[in-house]
C-alpha cells in the first residue's frame, strides 16, 4: 500500500499524470489523419505535453475518525445502541433508530448489536455530524418495500470525519440488477457534501439506485472531498455500482461490484449552476462481475472532469467497456485521463462499435489492458478530438484493432485548478 492509498504501481502512473497538470488556456494541436493499428504492441503518441509542469497529488485516503478528531491512542467514547430497539426486522425502526444515533456525541462509536436486523422505511441520516464512527458488527439495515422515490439507507449531509464500517445495507429492489426509472435515486449510500468519509467492509444489496452517491445536494453544499470507498461489496443496484457526480479526492479500490443494471462506476456531473464534476478520482483493484447493464466507466456528463486513474481491475462475465467524453454542448474536456492494466475475461461484441470511446480528452494514457474483441467489433479504442495522447501496450484478441480514430485539433477549455 502507498501513501497515496492505492496499492501497486499506481503511484509511478500518478506522476506521469502530474505532469501535465495545466494552468493556462489550452491550445494544442495534434496531427490530423486516420488511425488504424493492429495488435497489441503498437504505441501511439499524438501530441506533447509541457515542458514542466507542477505535480498533482492523486487520492489519498480521507483521515480516520481517530485522526481527524482526538489523538488515537485515547479511547473514544462508544454509544450502544439500545436493546429495546426491534433487531429482529419485523417492525419499522428507523424513529428510534435516528434517535439513538443523534444522541450519540460528535467524536464517538456508535456500535451496533451484532447481527442486528433492523426494518426501515426511511433511511438512517448523518447531517452536520463530525469524528463519528458506525460500527455495525454485522448489523443490517433493510429497507421496506415503501414506495417514495428518494430513499436511501444511509444519507450524509455536510459531515466530516465519518467512518462507517462492518455494515449490511439492504435496498428494497425484488429484481436484482434491474433498472427502474421512477426508483433510481434511492440509493444505498447518499453523500452530499462533507468531507473525509471512509466506507469499509460494507455490503450493500439491492438497492433501486447506486450502492454509493457522491453528490454536492443539488447545489446546496460544496462537493463531496476526500471519499475513501473499500474493501466492500456492491450488489445488485438497478443504477449504478458507484456515482460520481460532485466530488473531489475519491478513491475505490478493491470492492467487489457484481450484477448492476447501468454502469459499475459513473462519473455524471449534471448541468447545474454552481457547477458539479469530478477531480482526482481513483478507481483501482477492484473485481466487476457480469452482468453489467452499460459501462464499466462512463465519465460523460456536461462538467469538468479531472485526473481520473483507473488501474488494474478485473472484470468477470463483462467486457472492458469504457467512454470518457463530455456532453457536446457543455464546452468541457476530460483532462488527464489514465486507463492502465484492467483486465477483462469477456469479448466486446457490439458490432459497428468500438469498446472504449474517448472524445474531447486533454491527456490520454491507455496502457496495458487486456479486453477481447469480437470480429463484428470497429476495436477496442475509438479516439475523437483528442490529444496530448498514449496508447501502448494493450492486448486485443479476437480479431479486432487496437485503435480507430482521427486526431484533430485539441479542445479548447478553461483549465481551472482543483
Amino acid at each position: 500500500m502507498t501513501d497515496d492509498g492505492v496499492s501497486g504501481p499506481a503511484s509511478d502512473s500518478s506522476a506521469r499524470l502530474g505532469s501535465r497538470r495545466r494552468t493556462i488556456l489550452v491550445v494544442l494541436v495534434a496531427a490530423a489523419g486516420v488511425v488504424a493499428l493492429a495488435g497489441g504492441a503498437a504505441t501511439l503518441h499524438l501530441g506533447t505535453a509541457p515542458a514542466t509542469a507542477p505535480p498533482v497529488e492523486m487520492p489519498r485516503p480521507p483521515v480516520s475518525p481517530d485522526a481527524a478528531g482526538s489523538d488515537a491512542s485515547v479511547d473514544r467514547p462508544v454509544v450502544d445502541i439500545p436493546s429495546t430497539i426491534d433487531a429482529t426486522g419485523t417492525s419499522d425502526v428507523i424513529a428510534p433508530l435516528q434517535a439513538a444515533v443523534d444522541a450519540a456525541p460528535d467524536g464517538s462509536v456508535v456500535r451496533f448489536p451484532p447481527n442486528a436486523v433492523y426494518r426501515i422505511s426511511v433511511g438512517l441520516t448523518l447531517e452536520h455530524r463530525h469524528d463519528l464512527e458506525l460500527d455495525g458488527r454485522g448489523a443490517r439495515l433493510e429497507l421496506d418495500d415503501g414506495t417514495a422515490g428518494r430513499r436511501r439507507n444511509l444519507w450524509l449531509v455536510e459531515s466530516t470525519g465519518i467512518r462507517i464500517g462492518d455494515l449490511a445495507l439492504v435496498g428494497a429492489n425484488p429484481r436484482s440488477g434491474v433498472f427502474q426509472d421512477d426508483r433510481q435515486f434511492e440509493h444505498g449510500i447518499w453523500v452530499d457534501g462533507g468531507s473525509d468519509i471512509e466506507i469499509t467492509d460494507v455490503r450493500i444489496d439491492r438497492p433501486w439506485g447506486d450502492c454509493l452517491y457522491l453528490g454536492d445536494h443539488d447545489g446546496a453544499s460544496d462537493w463531496a472531498s476526500r471519499i475513501w470507498f473499500h474493501d466492500s461489496s456492491c450488489e445488485g443496484a438497478g443504477r449504478n455500482g458507484v456515482a460520481v457526480v460532485a466530488a473531489r479526492d475519491v478513491t475505490i479500490e478493491r470492492n467487489h461490484i457484481a450484477n448492476i443494471g447501468y454502469h459499475a462506476v459513473d462519473l455524471e456531473p449534471n448541468e447545474t449552476v454552481p457547477v458539479q464534476g469530478a477531480a482526482r478520482v481513483a478507481i483501482v483493484h477492484n473485481t466487476v462481475v457480469g452482468p453489467v447493464g452499460q459501462y464499466f466507466l462512463a465519465a460523460n456528463g456536461w462538467g469538468p472532469i479531472d485526473d481520473l486513474r483507473v488501474e488494474n481491475n478485473t472484470l468477470e462475465g463483462t467486457p472492458l467497456r469504457v467512454t470518457v467524453q463530455p456532453l457536446p454542448d457543455s464546452g468541457y474536456v476530460r483532462r488527464d485521463v489514465l486507463i492502465s492494466g484492467n483486465r477483462s475475461d469477456t469479448a466486446y461484441s457490439i458490432g459497428g462499435t468500438a469498446a472504449m470511446t474517448f472524445g474531447r480528452v486533454v491527456g490520454l494514457d491507455v496502457e496495458r489492458n487486456v479486453a477481447p474483441i469480437d470480429d463484428g467489433a470497429t476495436s477496442l479504442i475509438s479516439l475523437m478530438d483528442s490529444c496530448d495522447v498514449t496508447i501502448t501496450g494493450n492486448q486485443v484478441s479476437g480479431g479486432g484493432r487496437e485503435i480507430d480514430g482521427r486526431a484533430g485539433a485539441c479542445p479548447i477549455a478553461q483549465v481551472e485548478m482543483r
